[in-house]
């Protein structure tokens, strides 16, 4: 749009032909573009920051938000957010901590940024661990508390039980309405540093108050028995070497005769969850199996979610004996994948698929996350597992080097022929922010690793899987490959954007390379209850 002419009349624009009058006129219309209400001017100075701190430009996103502070109007919630991470990613923390103060202070913890805001805040301050004190901020009690909880469940999650215990420890001294989880983070930082009787205090404590209705109960319970078991040799003695390193007896001094008959009973025979209905028959060797391992036990309650997609295929052939073969035409291919859960550990992934106009549905029963009971392919039975020869470990709850292995036999009704042995091992890596897989993300992405083997009826040969990384969103409750896809070249999954592509290559005679080009991609979690 010509702004000379949308402006001013005609007859003043016919004015400004003289080369003086015109360059006047620029700077005139320039200011007077800009000259936007305070409001407008804040909304704009918001989104040009926006964009520098997703792009990782800190000064200018600083700069931005700066000018805005300047405007003397109210300032939107999130503000202090964005202006303290501008303010960080430049190394200035103490003005970025002051920022977060201001923040606390105005909004305690009801604004719709809060959570954000203290991890930022956690953040900072350990980075400033070990080095000159900085600005100890005057907290609300209840940001204090949630900031000292914070703390010690970061701690916690490095495995660093000596600070865990520090923050906890003043969480306990300065507030006396503790969270309901607060035992179980307390419990297992003592545990972490070998103070196995102090940690059981802790737990009784808990059953005490809450019984068995908390929400951390399960974990509680879960905790307790596995002192117990190291306590009596059961497993690793780690617990009763530091203890005793420490001077710290581990007898139980007259705590059972505390405990309810409810829970004393919990600690032999835990509650399973309800068997889900299926649409074939499970062995009951292999639900009991199933049901007796620590991996299925520890895992964490089937989620829910949903996720579709449209990409456009395009295979060519490039073996010695497909080459010859004339190159398909490139073909539209719509998936739409729906979790449901089936009660607590169990869940049914079901996946429509529309291929060149063609469209099947298939339906995979999975329980504890990681074990499919059988599959469905446009509702007749495609597969069931015939038997779990083997479940060791788990990887739950996350910690790196935690490790689970599984071998089992599937049958496939329809023809024997592929039926086959399979087998496969995981380890957690390590973890790190989950924002660095995806912006969307947050909190704590944890690494798999997995590899595993697959032996066919059909030809007897074993196939090996390379190792590949998946990761555990703490914060949604599930596995990036449930919602993303697999890159096969860096061997890990993604959330691809529309124009990514992925290249999928067989080698042999019969060679042949397929590029899937991605044109839409949706996906959703539903929250935890």
């Amino acid at each position: 749009m010509n702004l000379t002419s949308f402006y001013l009349p005609a007859v003043i624009a016919r004015m400004l032909t003289k080369p003086l009058l015109a360059a006047l006129f620029v700077v005139i219309s320039a200011a007077a573009a800009f000259a936007l209400p305070p409001a407008v001017e804040l909304d704009r100075l918001m989104a040009h920051a926006e964009a520098a701190l997703k792009a990782g430009s800190y000064g200018e996103a600083a700069d931005n938000l700066s000018q805005a502070k300047k405007l003397g109007i109210e300032l939107p919630e999130n503000f202090a957010l964005g202006y303290a991470t501008a303010l960080d990613g430049l190394g200035k923390a103490h003005e970025a901590k002051g920022e977060l103060g201001g923040y606390f202070n105005k909004y305690g913890t009801k604004g719709p940024s809060y959570k954000a805001v203290l991890e930022l805040l956690v953040q900072i301050e350990a980075r400033e661990k070990g080095k000159p004190a900085g600005t100890a901020l005057t907290l609300p009690p209840a940001v204090e508390l949630d900031r000292l909880m914070l703390h010690g469940k970061t701690a916690l999650k490095a495995n660093a039980f000596s600070d865990a215990t520090i923050h906890l420890a003043r969480v306990k001294k300065l507030h006396p309405a503790l969270p309901e989880d607060f035992a179980l983070s307390y419990a297992r930082a003592l545990v972490g540093l070998g103070r196995a009787n102090e940690a059981k205090g802790e737990l009784d404590a808990y059953f005490n108050k809450y019984g068995t209705k908390g929400p951390s109960y399960k974990e509680v319970l879960e905790l307790l028995v596995q002192i117990e078991a190291q306590e009596k040799g059961k497993k690793s003695k780690t617990v009763n070497q530091s203890a005793s390193a420490a001077g710290v007896s581990t007898d139980r001094k007259g705590v059972d005769q505390d405990r309810s008959k409810a829970i004393r009973t919990d600690l032999v025979h835990q509650p399973l969850p309800a068997r889900p209905q299926l649409p074939f028959t499970v062995s009951e060797d292999v639900w009991r199996a199933l049901e007796a391992s620590d991996a299925y036990r520890a895992a964490p309650r089937a989620r829910e979610y949903k996720k579709s997609y449209q990409a456009k295929i395009q295979r060519e052939y490039t073996g010695a004996k497909s080459k010859p073969l004339k190159k398909p035409a490139a073909a539209v291919k719509k998936e739409k994948i729906e979790a449901t859960s089936l009660g607590d550990k169990c869940g049914v992934v079901k996946t429509s698929i529309t291929d060149s106009g063609k469209e099947s549905v298939f339906e995979d029963y999975i329980c504890g996350g990681f074990l499919s009971l059988g599959h469905t392919v446009d509702g007749k039975t495609g597969g069931i597992l015939k038997s779990l020869d083997e479940l060791k470990g788990s990887l739950f709850p996350m910690r790196a080097g935690n490790k689970m292995s599984l071998s089992f036999q599937s049958a496939s009704p329809a023809d024997t022929r592929f039926d086959s042995v399979q087998a496969r091992s995981c380890e957690v890596i390590s973890q790190g922010p989950a924002s660095e897989l995806h912006p969307a993300f947050k909190g704590t992405a944890w690494k798999i690793q997995c590899k595993g083997s697959y032996t066919s009826n059909y030809d007897h040969t074993t196939r090996l899987s390379p190792e590949i990384d998946d990761y555990y969103l703490e914060d949604l409750g599930l596995n990036l490959s449930a919602i993303g896809q697999f890159n096969y070249d860096e061997k890990t999954f993604f959330i691809p954007k529309p124009f990514d592509q992925t290249v999928l290559t067989a080698e042999g005679d019969y060679g042949s390379r397929t590029t899937t080009m991605y044109t839409s991609y949706d996906w959703s979690v539903d929250p935890k209850e």
